[in-house]
Order: C-alpha cells, then sequence, then structure tokens
C-alpha cells in the first residue's frame, strides 16, 4: 500500500491523513510516525475485522527486519492518540493473535479531503504554561520559531511524531564475540558501534571536546568502589584516571580537553566533593568543593561552561529538604544558585547548551524516580521553560549537536525533545535498554549506556524430604524483564509483570508458565507497576502503578478488560491485599501523614475508607477473622482482629525488606526469612514451628520477589539473571 496514494478518511471523531501522517479532529492536530498512519490505514481497511499480527508487520514492514515491539508501540501510541473523553477502548487486543479497530470508519469525499488536509502547522503536545509566553531575557538563537500560543486544547503528540521507523541492519566489529540486538531508527540512520566489552559496569559516559575520546566511570569489582576511565576511540585501551577507595563517578571534560571533572565519595565517612583531575598525568588531582551526600548517592551530571570558568552541579540540601542545581567555579569560590526547585523536589542530569547560554536539567519528586520534569533556562538562571510533564521517564539527557534539542534516553529508547516547543520524536531503540546519552559537539554521535538487565522468574520445588537440595530452574523468562510472581487461590495460574512486548503488561499464565496473556498494559516504564494480587475468588487481580512519584492502587478482571483506579486520594497507596469476601481491599497509605493500613470497600464508591492504624503491606485471613501486615518501620510480621483489638506478634524475622514476600496457607505461613542467607519457610499457626523449605543458595544472588504455591509444592521466586553496562555509540549514516 502506497500511503501518498490513500486519500483521507474518517475513523471515529478523527480525520485520518495518510498524506500527511496526521490526524485531526477540529482545531486538533496530530503528527504520527508514518508508520504507525500505515498501522491505523490497514486495520481501517479491514472493516471492524481482526488483522493478525504476522499480517501488519507483512503490510507496514515488507521489507523491513524489526522485532514485533515496534508493532506493540505503535498500536500504543494510536490508542493514546485516537482515545476520547468517553475513556473507550479503540483498538482492541486479542491474545494471541492480533488487533481490531473498533471505531467507525468513513471514506471522506474528495473535496473534504482536500480542505481538511492542508495549511495546519503542526502543535506540540502540550501547553507547558498558560498561552506559552516567552520568559524575560530568554535568548531564542537566530531562526528559531516563536513558541506557539495556546488555543484551548492542545493534542496529545504522539512520542514518535513524525517519525519513520527504519531498521537498519549493520555489521559489528569483526573482534566483537556477540552480535548486538537489531537497531531500529529513524529515516536518516544510525551506525550502531560497540565502544566498550569490559568486565563490570561502564556508567556515565562523556566525549571529549574533539570528540576523539570518552570519559567513563567503571565498576570492576564486587564492593561497588567505581574510578574514571578515559579512553580514546581509535581502539586504545581503556586507561585508569583515579585508582582509589573511594567512589568516583560523573565525569566530565573540561572545553580544552585538559582536564576531567568528576565526583569523588568515601563510602565508609560519607565525606564528597567535587574534583579536578589532569587527563595527561602531568599535576595533581584538585578538590574544586566538598557535596553533601547521603550514602555516596548522588544526583547524576556535572558539567563544564563552555568557557571553562566554572562547573555545574547538583547538590542536595538537608536544611531546604531539596535538591538544586548549582555552579562553581575552579577556585571553589563564586557558588551560584541555578535552579529553584520546590521543598522535596530533586533537580539533576544538568547539561551546559553548545553555546553555553542556557542549561537543561530534571526534576522529579524522588532522587531514584525515572518519572521527570525536563527543563531548560538560561544560564544565568531566569527564562526558565519547562518541556515535559512529570510523567516522562527519562534516563539521562544531553543536548543536540546545534543546541536546539535535547536527546533523552526513555524507556529503553533514544528520543529528542524540541527545546523550544517540547515536540518529541523518535531517534532509536537498538533492542536493548539505551541510558545515559552523551552527545559528539562534532559529529552528532550519541554515546550510551546500554544496560542488559534481564529478570527472569525462576522454580523451586519443594520436597521436604529434600532439605533444601533440591536445585532451581528458570521457569519464564524472555530478555526483558518478567518479575512479581503470584500464584492464583487454587494454585493453578500465576500472574506476573512483564515488559517482554515492548511495553509494560499484566500477565497471566496457567501453572506451567505457557499460554501467558497479557490482561492489562501499561503506558509507563514496568519497574513503576508491581504487587499483583488476586482476589480470593479468583476473578480480579489488585496491583499498584507508580506514577508521577505517587503511587496509586488499580484493579483489573483476570479475564481482561479495562483496569480501574481505587485510590482517589491526593496520597501514596501500595501493596494491596484482599478481604476474605473480595469486596474489598487493605491498601498501604500516607493519606493521614504516616503510613497506614486502610480497607477500601469497591464494592461501593461512596463508602469511606477505614483506617486500621500503622502497617503496610496487609491482606486478610480466609476466615474474614483477622488481617495480617508488617510495620512501616520494622520487622515482623503481625496481625489484629478485624473486628478491632490488639495487635500480636506472628513471625519475628520478616524482614522489613520481605513484607510482601509472604503467603496465608491453611494454619499456617508461608514466608521468606533473612538472615546471613535467605531461606524459604513454613511457620504452622497450631504448634508455632517453623520448616526450612529451601535455604536460597550463595550463587542465586539476584534473588527478588517471591511466592509460594498454596499446596507449598512450589516456590517461585524473581531473579537478576543478568546485570551488564557496556558503552555503544550511534554514529549517523551521512550520504
Amino acid at each position: 500500500m502506497n500511503l501518498e496514494e490513500k486519500s483521507s478518511i474518517k475513523v471515529g471523531k478523527w480525520i485520518v491523513h495518510p498524506r500527511l501522517a496526521r490526524i485531526s479532529r477540529g482545531d486538533e492536530e496530530i503528527q504520527l510516525s508514518p508508520k504507525f498512519i500505515h498501522v491505523l490505514v490497514v486495520l481501517a481497511d479491514a472493516g471492524g475485522n481482526v488483522v493478525t499480527r504476522s499480517e501488519l508487520m507483512d503490510a507496514v514492514w515488507p521489507d523491513t527486519v524489526v522485532g514485533e515491539a515496534v508493532l506493540t508501540r505503535a498500536v500504543s501510541e494510536l490508542r493514546k492518540a485516537l482515545r476520547d473523553d468517553s475513556g473507550r477502548e479503540v483498538i482492541e487486543t486479542i491474545p494471541t493473535i492480533g488487533y481490531r479497530l473498533l471505531l467507525p470508519v468513513a471514506e471522506l469525499p474528495a473535496s473534504e479531503s482536500a480542505a481538511v488536509s492542508g495549511g495546519r502547522s503542526f502543535m506540540p503536545d502540550r501547553p507547558i504554561s498558560s498561552g506559552w509566553p516567552d520568559p524575560p531575557g530568554w535568548p531564542d538563537p537566530p531562526g528559531w520559531p516563536d513558541p506557539p500560543v495556546s488555543r484551548g486544547s492542545l493534542p496529545r503528540t504522539s512520542l514518535m511524531a513524525g517519525m519513520g521507523i527504519l531498521a537498519v541492519i549493520f555489521i559489528i566489529l569483526a573482534y566483537f564475540v556477540f552480535p548486538m540486538p537489531p537497531l531500529t531508527t529513524r529515516q536518516d540512520g544510525f551506525r550502531q558501534i560497540p565502544v566498550t566489552s569490559l568486565s563490570g559496569e561502564e556508567f556515565d559516559p562523556a566525549f571529549s571536546p574533539d570528540g576523539k575520546s570518552v570519559v567513563f566511570a567503571r565498576i570492576e569489582t564486587l564492593d561497588g568502589i567505581s574510578d574514571i576511565f578515559v579512553m580514546r576511540l581509535d581502539g586504545s585501551e581503556a586507561v585508569p584516571l583515579t585508582r582509589s577507595s573511594e567512589s568516583e563517578s560523573s565525569p566530565t571534560f573540561s572545553p580544552d580537553s585538559r582536564f576531567v571533572a568528576f565526583i569523588r565519595c568515601d563510602p565508609v565517612s560519607g565525606r564528597s566533593g567535587l574534583f579536578t583531575m589532569p587527563v595527561g598525568g602531568v599535576g595533581t588531582e584538585q578538590q574544586i568543593t566538598p557535596l553533601e551526600r547521603s550514602n555516596c548517592t548522588h544526583p547524576a551530571g556535572l558539567s563544564w561552561s563552555q568557557d571553562g570558568s566554572r562547573i555545574a552541579f547538583s547538590e542536595f540540601d538537608s536544611a531546604a529538604n531539596y535538591t538544586a542545581v548549582y555552579s562553581v567555579g575552579l577556585n571553589g569560590g563564586d557558588r551560584r544558585n541555578m535552579s529553584n526547585p520546590s521543598v522535596g523536589f530533586h533537580d539533576a542530569d544538568v547539561r551546559f547548551s553548545p553555546d553555553g547560554r542556557r542549561i537543561a536539567f530534571t526534576r522529579s519528586a524522588t532522587v531514584s524516580g525515572m518519572s521527570k520534569q525536563l527543563l531548560v533556562q538560561n544560564a544565568d538562571g531566569g527564562g526558565t521553560r519547562v518541556l515535559t510533564d512529570g510523567k516522562l521517564d527519562l534516563e539521562g539527557i544531553d543536548w543536540s549537536m546545534d543546541g536546539r534539542r535535547i536527546i533523552a534516553a526513555s524507556r529503553g529508547t533514544l528520543i529528542e525533545i524540541d527545546a523550544v516547543t517540547g515536540e518529541r520524536s523518535f531517534i532509536a531503540a537498538p533492542g536493548f535498554d539505551i541510558v545515559q546519552p552523551a552527545v559528539s559537539r562534532i559529529d552528532g554521535t550519541i554515546l550510551f549506556v546500554q544496560s542488559l538487565y534481564d529478570v527472569n522468574i525462576w522454580k523451586m520445588p519443594i520436597d521436604g524430604g529434600a532439605q533444601g537440595r533440591a536445585v532451581p530452574s528458570v521457569f519464564i523468562a524472555s530478555t526483558r524483564v518478567d518479575n512479581d510472581p503470584r500464584f492464583s487461590p487454587d494454585g493453578n495460574r500465576i500472574a506476573f509483570i512483564s515488559d517482554r512486548s515492548g511495553e509494560c503488561s499484566l500477565y497471566v499464565s496457567d501453572i506451567n508458565g505457557g499460554e501467558a496473556l497479557p490482561i492489562a498494559t501499561f503506558d509507563t516504564n514496568c519497574w513503576n507497576v508491581r504487587d499483583p494480587r488476586w482476589s480470593p475468588d479468583g476473578l480480579n487481580l489488585a496491583f499498584d502503578i507508580d506514577e508521577n512519584a505517587r503511587r496509586d492502587v488499580y484493579i483489573v478482571s483476570t479475564a481482561g478488560g479495562p483496569i480501574r483506579r481505587i485510590t482517589e486520594e491526593a496520597s501514596d497507596d501500595f501493596a494491596p491485599g484482599w478481604s476474605a469476601d473480595g469486596r474489598s481491599v487493605y491498601v498501604t497509605s500516607d493519606r493521614s501523614g504516616s503510613y497506614e493500613l486502610w480497607l477500601i470497600d469497591i464494592s461501593d464508591d461512596s463508602k469511606t475508607p477505614v483506617s486500621f492504624g500503622p502497617g503496610r503491606g496487609g491482606a486478610g485471613s480466609s476466615d474474614g477473622l483477622w488481617i495480617y501486615y508488617s510495620l512501616p518501620d520494622g520487622d515482623g510480621l503481625w496481625r489484629k482482629p478485624v473486628a478491632g483489638g490488639e495487635s500480636e506478634l506472628v513471625a519475628r524475622d520478616l524482614a522489613t525488606g520481605d513484607y510482601r514476600n509472604w503467603r496465608l496457607v491453611d494454619d499456617g505461613l508461608l514466608y521468606v526469612r533473612s538472615g546471613e542467607s535467605r531461606e524459604l519457610v513454613r511457620l504452622e499457626f497450631s504448634t508455632g514451628e517453623t520448616t526450612v523449605l529451601w535455604q536460597v543458595p550463595e550463587e542465586v544472588r539476584g534473588f527478588l520477589r517471591a511466592d509460594i504455591s498454596p499446596s507449598g509444592q512450589i516456590a517461585l521466586f524473581s531473579h537478576v539473571d543478568q546485570d551488564e553496562d557496556d558503552l555503544a555509540m550511534l554514529v549517523p549514516i551521512r550520504e
């Protein structure tokens, strides 16, 4: 099908313009990738019938090698673009088969099609401030477009706005043993080249100003201590710049390439500082300024000003309870505040623009959260623009070579964000997670960390006579994250969280791990969806989603369908557990100012939630008499009568970090016990005796969430099977 020859059609309330790769509704327009429009046209031409995934792949990407994750992402973006205020589904997923368009489709007369297809300019994804006036003193470079003026409701732009998707099949350097995954990029394309294949982890990369060398931090040993390395890109070996018992990170070159600035922190004392070190080995290191840190955790990013006179960094202010961006002169004096976050917010990832006149940085509501705002402002602190809302996952940013866009890592892919309008477009998806991009000022090459983080679900047979000698094996696996396994009440099904399709979904499989079908899909990073819990009748699942640094609890039918949020407070609500009758859900919430257990009646929205006092991770007993829970800040599992009364300690040795790793069974408790080793144990309520079912071997280092079948015969646990960070580059293909 040639989209250039396809006339405009009406899909629901939207006019689809295949030739323009655009949909419109009244004054609202949304630009989409041409490939995504092609998917929509194929679904529309099917007349409401199901189109299989293979048919869509053959129709839209006939001569290109791409994974099905690209199709999944295309359908996700189309759903977001076509969704109306009613919230009804617009594209139905037929599990394991394909998709069906649920909106009515109509051809448009040629005259009407022409009338609605021309003359409008593309609008950005949302108004960042009312009317988007230029802040005072904002120094726009010559030729930059004026920011758009708000005119009511602005459209929701696709994450991959205006970019076609092209897979680039390339030849890896002969010395590289393992081939990289296939690269999917926009139409101008990139070559993907490995930079490091060292043992350990490489992170915080930066280019030298001439683009011929890179500097990065590296962890070589299990003690977690990192050093700074410099490496030329001509095939030379990486050379350590620092070797100490302290951790160094966040390196950046000076504009003349003679020095590297970095952060050093002593993991014992917690002392931290900003240092510089000569690259050529002539001279000594110098501490520029001490920094306030906690346990050697630090917001990412250092940036050296273009004129070489100042270094920008982030620092936590314990008195003000926020992290702000600062800059300091090379003599340690003239320290300046460059950002002004609200209390409880954290600014990081600071980067000077190529001309030195602006800075870009991120802002989040938690130190470790990935959901962030992207902000751009003058280097003197004025003219701040917020380019994204706090829901966008960002794992590193840098300026484009021309200073017009921000290159960002988001959910494992690379995107670019216009530094004036906030418009987003797709750059590349190499097939593994991309984090911490750095851009060469010479040719636009993008250096990044390729994060190979694979979590799988393992199975462990529990035999009382084996006394822990049984061997676990991989059970539910993919090359992505498979996490949070949970047996159904009858033990015949398993719920788990996975982004194996390219999107985060809640899956349900059979007892053998087969026939895994997504029953709900979420527009967020998969680490933000946690704790699936079955209702007693097995008909529903409750879970929580962390969005914009606020967790809420949702429920969904195990047969699939729309998800329903059951917590509406402006609070942190998470770790759901069901009541015995399945009509209510216990949630952990800080709505009262501290973490307490609240019971929410899901059958009656008007019913006031009931507080059960301090606690987290609660669930009701099958007889409806007790609520079991752990404390917010202490070890142990407790229980309290549902009808009211005193609490009593059930299991003293349930660690606070394992507050969700337990299950009630007939007259007993199955749980994870942590100490010198980790063990799966059973506590008999009638006798008070504890039996070790399995001692987790030392080699199983990545043990995460766990569950034991109601029969007590099978244990499942999620495990980090691969955690490796290397550096790679995307080099622009130029004709």
